[in-house]
């Protein structure tokens, strides 16, 4: 008899800031379900704006193995008042046929003057 063994190793739990440009206080992301092959998953990114904040899009790159495999925007809608909550999200859509390997998925949040006001990257590796 043989089993199949499929798991995701987490290498990254919430992420983490990848820049100094971080206009949001106490920003953390939430993923769910974890990215599994066949799935869809949900990245949320919240935190607190000190400043008026207006946002447009997010520009999105994945990475598998260390190479860019793809960049896209995404467009938001969200005007912010200063000290309010912010919470966007996004659904990425994880192919049954995806490599196993190393992904990186880097979310630049982008205002109305195309400034980027946060820079967050969630790590994970897929097995299967």
């Amino acid at each position: 008899m043989i089993f199949g063994l499929v798991f995701i190793v987490q290498v990254n739990a919430l992420g983490s800031s990848c820049g100094s440009n971080t206009y949001l206080t106490n920003p953390a992301m939430t993923v769910s379900p974890l990215p599994a092959k066949g799935t869809t998953t949900t990245f949320t990114l919240t935190g607190t704006t000190p400043i008026t904040l207006n946002l447009t899009e997010w520009d999105i790159y994945v990475n598998f193995n260390g190479a860019i495999t793809s960049q896209f925007d995404v467009p938001i809608k969200g005007n912010y008042a200063p000290n309010s909550q912010v919470s966007v999200s996004y659904q990425m859509i994880n192919s049954a046929s995806a490599q196993s390997g190393y992904y990186t998925v880097r979310f630049l949040l982008q205002n109305s003057n195309g400034y980027y006001m946060n820079c967050w990257t969630y790590s994970y590796y897929l097995v299967g």
